[in-house]
Parts: C-alpha cells; sequence; structure tokens
C-alpha cells in the first residue's frame, strides 16, 4: 500500500501526479464527470482505491458498465520518499523533488517513461533530466512563468536556480544556474528562501521557524498588482505578508 506525500494537478485539471514515501510517482488522469456521478469513469481514468492506485478498464468495447480494475504502474527513478511535485506553467514538464537531494524532470505530454502496459492508453512520461546540486532534502520548488527555470530549497536551507527550457539547448536541462535570477518572474512561490521573501522574518525569526509559504496566484488590485503571501511557522502562527516582503520588518 502507498503511503502518499505529494500531489499535483496539472495547468489544465485534467492529469494529477502523485508522490509516494516510497519513491513512486503516478500520473491519474481525473474524470471530473464520472466523480460527480454523472456517468461512469471512461476508460483509462485513475482513482485511488483503498489506498492503491488502480485504473478501471473496460473490458467490453461494447459496454462500458463491464470494466475491471488494474494496479497503476510508477515512475520510479528515485527510491526515497517525494517531497514535491509541481508541473511547468505550460504543462510540458514535471517536476518531482526528492529526499535523496535530487530533482526530476519528465516530459508532461510526450514518449511514456516506464509505463508501458498493453491494456491501457498511453499517458506521457519521458524522463529528462536530473537536477544535482542540494546537499539535503529538496523541499519546495517553482516554476518561473515562461517554463524556463526552476527555483528550489532544501533543508539545508540552500537556493538553487536550474536550467528547465524545453526549448533551450537540451544540454543544459538540468543543469544548474549560477547567476542572479532576482529579476525572474515566478509562477508561484512557495519556496523559504530568496529574494522575494528576504523580509518575512519577524524578530525572533529564522530559517528553522518557517515551514511553508504560498503567495496568492492573483493580484487583490489588479492595477497595482497587490498580492499577498502566508507564511506558516513552528510557533503555530500564521503570518501575512504584502508580496513581495523583500526588506526586513515588512508589513
Amino acid at each position: 500500500e502507498l503511503e502518499l506525500t505529494a500531489c499535483a494537478f496539472n495547468p489544465k485539471g485534467d492529469r494529477l501526479a502523485v508522490g509516494a514515501k516510497a519513491g513512486h510517482v503516478v500520473i491519474l488522469e481525473v474524470d471530473l464527470e464520472a466523480i460527480q456521478g454523472k456517468r461512469p469513469p471512461k476508460t483509462g481514468a485513475g482513482l485511488s482505491v483503498g489506498g492503491l492506485l488502480k485504473r478501471l478498464l473496460t473490458t467490453d468495447p461494447k459496454d462500458a458498465s463491464k470494466q475491471k480494475q488494474i494496479e497503476m504502474p510508477a515512475i520510479r527513478d528515485s527510491t526515497q520518499e517525494i517531497a514535491e511535485i509541481k508541473f511547468s506553467p505550460d504543462g510540458r514538464t514535471l517536476a518531482v523533488a526528492s529526499h535523496d537531494q535530487y530533482i526530476y524532470l519528465y516530459a508532461a505530454n510526450e514518449d511514456k517513461y516506464g509505463m508501458q502496459h498493453p491494456q491501457y492508453p498511453r499517458t506521457g512520461q519521458r524522463y529528462l533530466a536530473r537536477c544535482k546540486g542540494h546537499s539535503s532534502t529538496v523541499s519546495h520548488l517553482d516554476w518561473s512563468v515562461d517554463s524556463k527555470m526552476l527555483q528550489s530549497n532544501c533543508n539545508a536551507y540552500e537556493l538553487l536556480y536550474w536550467h528547465a527550457d524545453r526549448n533551450g539547448d537540451r544540454r543544459e536541462l538540468g543543469l544548474q544556474v549560477k547567476h542572479d535570477q532576482r529579476d525572474t518572474k515566478w509562477h508561484s512561490w512557495s519556496c523559504i528562501i530568496g529574494f522575494d521573501v528576504l523580509g518575512m522574518f519577524p524578530s525572533g525569526y529564522d530559517n528553522t521557524d518557517i515551514n511553508s509559504v504560498a503567495r496568492s496566484d492573483h493580484p487583490f488590485d489588479a492595477e497595482h498588482d497587490e498580492r499577498y503571501v502566508a507564511v506558516g511557522t513552528d510557533r503555530g502562527a500564521v503570518l501575512l505578508f504584502n508580496y513581495p516582503p523583500v526588506v526586513a520588518k515588512a508589513p
């Protein structure tokens, strides 16, 4: 039975990537109409059944109600717990952060990787690259708006940047970026370390006190692009800041 530790929807909301403690990554097809009870699940739709990831498959092409369950195959390049999963904003790439200190990149809608099976439709996950450089468990990661860059934190409080441009030089894919990224626009912000959150540490707080960060996806004031960032702490508090909190004692 898989103990699940991370999950993420793709931008279209029709696929869900799920990571497990044992290092598995499984891609589920989301069938909202079936979940809502509007019709039987379609062939190849992924479901969670009793904690096991399985698929319902139609056994009789003339009768969609005749179905059986088979166990979902899994991507498993890591043998350690999956800490974080995120699809790129353009939906083409899946980034998987692991306790083994690596980030694995997969093509989200192309040739499959480790998912060949004659009984169900292809879902498209091909291994692209491995980001190597962190000295501890990778805990947080974010994509840039243009899907060309990744940023990540680890439990050693490192902030690293990675080449993730599928349209660029393929030899650079997954390599560490050494130059400054302070002007990069990020699609999400979950990292606890970075230029955009330099001022989110109140007096008496340090890196060890901050567990999670979430930036509002949409500006509350579109004209001035005003956003907020929420911070979860070891002290049981949720702190709310104007985004970006780049100065000490930010409001």
